[in-house]
Parts: structure tokens; C-alpha cells; sequence
């Protein structure tokens, strides 16, 4: 009998520990065989992880859950028939909802403040809205004061208008909008992709310099100047990663210096990630204009360098990673000196000497090595691991 007793007792933990793993995260899809409703019922309070694809899911499954961290819901959701069931899921899980991501398609934005009142713990709100706003900044203030801890807020709102001139304005006082309505210094991390980044949005992204851990401006354009880049980057305190492209080469070509006093003045001291920025060769012809662009990682070094110049290398003594992707060979070429091979490894590549604690270099495409050059380059950092290759 205690051994029978004692089997009972792990078979009911064993399933109460499996059940849990099981039923934490679901995804409710319609081109699979849907989960018996009582079957669900009877798990539902193990489920924090839920994905509903389907407006006519909310009520028969999703209202049984009253533990949720993480909700997904679709776009199809209409006020009129799941609005009550959508109000009644999230205040059931208002003590525990971390992430809600929604598409609003027809719910208007009085009836999610509604339904997310009094959240306690709500951290990060993804909203997909295919209807214009009279008030994007008053609708980000009234996110804000219902969920006091919000930390991550994403909106994708359409753009009405086809004229250029309006499309440019309306993107950028949109986005500078969220910004000026989110408390000063309160962002983490910023992402511009493929937008309009105007005076309005880089004065707005200025407010929030002291908390930025990432900043990704890829494939940008816009009337951004040189100097606000600079000031930027040196009055970020926590920066961890920085990622800049723009998709004016001229633009490009005159924040080089600028990116790099901004890193090499400013305040961060925890870099981590690789910088991934493209180079451009301003007249086509590989000369004078033509900015590497260097991604690179230190352990202990809190500079980040950008540039082709030797100053940037000498500053760099404890850089553990290097990598110089797509750099055209007129980089390394002195107008001036026949033998283009001598003058690469002495003033070309030559500024890499100062780098003694380099661990590994990549080298793609244009600034792939021959085997002489290959050598060269074993005998400077034998502890070294060189990856010399076009792909």
C-alpha cells in the first residue's frame, strides 16, 4: 500500500508538472484541429503564453484563462461582438499580462484603453492600426497612463495621403509625436527603418539619449545634419549597440567623422554589439571619397571605431574583433606609389598594427587578401583567426 501510495503521488506530480509544460504556451489556429473546449478548460489556467487566430476564439477558450503573460490577439476582432469578451480576457489577467500585440482594424482606441485599465505589469503593447488617428501623441499619453510600466510600445498607423511632400511630414511629426509623448528618458531602444528622419523626430529622439541601450537607424533619409548625429551618440550613457545606414550616399559620406567623434567623446562605456554599416564609394572610381566602414567588438574598450583613418586605429589597442566588409581596393592605393603591395601592407593595412590584442579578423569581397598578403597578416597576429572570403 506505500508503495502504491507513494506511485499515485509521483504520477499526479509527474502530470502536474507535464500538464504545465504542455499548456504554457498555445496557439489557437484554425487549419488545425481545434483543442476540445472542455479539454481546454480544465488546463486554461496553465496557459501564459496564448495566440488567438480567431475573433471567435476569445470567448470560448480565451476568457478561461486567468494567468496569461504573453497575448496575442487577431485583427478581426468587432466591437459590437467580441468588444465585452475582449475588455473581460484582459481585466481577468491584468495582474500577470506582460506583452498584448493586436492588429485594430475596427477597435477603436476607447475601447482598448478600456480593456487595458488598471494592468499592473503590462510592459510591451504592438498595435497594428488600419485607421487614422485624429491624435496619435493624446493616444500614446492615454497608453501611457494605463499602463504606468509600460516599457516597449510599437504602432503601425497608415499614411493617407500619396502626395510626397504631406507623406514626408506626416511620417515624421507621427513618429516624433510618440516620442515627445513617451516621459523623457524612458526608451530603451529606438528603431528607424526606412524612414523620413526629420528635425522633429531626431530632436524628439535627443530627449530619450540617457536611456538608450540600442539604436538602429538603417536605410534612412531625410534632412538629418552630421552634428546631431554626433551629439547624440556622445550623450548616449548606455548605449550597447549601434547600427546607422543611410540610403544618401552623401549623407554617408559626411557623418563618418561625425559617428566616430560621437562614440570616441561620449559618455558609453558597454559596447557589445557590432556596429553594421555600409561603405559607399562617392564617385565610383575607388578614390578619396570612398569611407570604410568597420564593425567592430571590444571586450574592455568603450570605442567603437568608423573611419579610415589612422588615428581611429591607434585608439584602439585592446580590440578583440575586426571585420571590413565590401572595401574597395582603391581604399588601400596610393595614387602616387608604383608598387601598390608595398604601399597596402605599410600604410594600408599598416594602420592595423597598433591592434596587438585582435582575435579575430574578417575580410569580405574587395578586401580579401592574397596568400602574400595572407601571410603578412598570420605573421602579425598569430593567435589570430582570419576569415578571408567573398561571401
Amino acid at each position: 500500500n506505500e508503495d502504491l501510495i507513494q506511485c499515485t503521488i509521483v504520477s499526479k506530480s509527474w502530470h502536474a508538472v507535464a500538464n504545465a509544460c504542455i499548456w504554457k504556451s498555445l496557439s489557437l489556429d484554425d487549419y488545425r484541429a481545434a483543442v476540445p473546449k472542455d479539454t481546454f478548460r480544465g488546463n486554461a489556467h496553465h496557459v501564459t503564453h496564448l495566440q488567438i487566430k480567431n475573433a471567435g476564439q476569445v470567448a470560448p477558450y480565451g476568457l478561461h484563462c486567468t494567468s496569461l503573460c504573453d497575448l496575442t490577439l487577431p485583427a478581426d476582432l468587432r466591437p459590437q461582438q467580441h468588444g465585452g469578451s475582449l475588455v473581460e480576457l484582459i481585466q481577468k489577467n491584468k495582474n500577470t499580462l506582460r506583452s498584448l500585440k493586436m492588429g485594430m482594424r475596427l477597435v477603436r482606441p476607447p475601447l482598448l484603453l478600456q480593456a487595458i485599465d488598471g494592468t499592473r505589469h503590462l510592459r510591451k503593447i504592438e498595435l497594428d492600426i488600419r485607421f487614422p488617428l485624429d491624435s496619435l501623441a493624446e493616444f500614446v499619453y492615454q497608453l501611457l497612463g494605463a499602463s504606468p510600466q509600460l516599457e516597449h510600445l510599437a504602432i503601425s498607423c497608415p499614411i493617407e495621403s500619396m502626395d510626397l511632400s504631406a507623406l514626408v511630414t506626416y511620417k515624421d511629426a507621427n513618429f516624433a509625436e510618440i516620442l515627445e509623448a513617451c516621459p523623457r528618458n524612458t526608451l530603451k531602444e529606438i528603431n528607424l527603418h526606412q524612414r523620413i528622419v526629420g528635425r522633429q523626430t531626431a530632436q524628439a529622439i535627443l530627449r530619450h539619449s540617457q536611456s538608450l541601450v540600442r539604436l538602429n537607424m538603417l536605410n534612412i533619409t531625410g534632412p538629418i545634419e552630421s552634428q546631431w548625429i554626433q551629439t547624440l551618440l556622445a550623450s548616449c550613457a548606455k548605449l550597447e549597440s549601434v547600427k546607422i545606414r543611410s540610403m544618401q550616399p552623401d549623407l554617408v559620406y559626411l557623418h563618418a567623422d561625425h559617428i566616430l567623434e560621437g562614440l570616441a567623446t561620449g559618455q558609453a562605456t558597454a559596447f557589445g554589439n557590432c556596429v553594421v554599416v555600409d561603405e559607399h564609394d562617392g564617385d565610383g572610381d575607388g578614390g578619396d571619397h570612398n569611407v570604410l566602414w568597420a564593425a567592430c567588438r571590444s571586450a574592455d574598450h568603450g570605442t567603437i571605431c568608423l573611419g579610415q583613418h589612422r588615428r581611429v586605429f591607434e585608439q584602439l589597442g585592446q580590440l578583440k574583433q575586426l571585420r571590413l566588409l565590401n572595401v574597395t581596393r582603391g581604399l588601400f592605393r596610393g595614387p602616387t606609389v608604383p608598387d601598390w603591395l608595398d604601399w597596402r601592407l605599410s600604410s594600408g593595412f599598416g594602420h592595423l598594427r597598433s591592434l596587438t590584442s585582435l582575435e579575430e579578423l574578417v575580410l569580405q569581397r574587395e578586401a580579401m587578401l592574397d596568400p602574400v598578403e595572407l601571410e603578412w597578416m598570420k605573421d602579425q597576429w598569430p593567435r589570430c583567426a582570419i576569415f578571408n572570403h567573398f561571401g
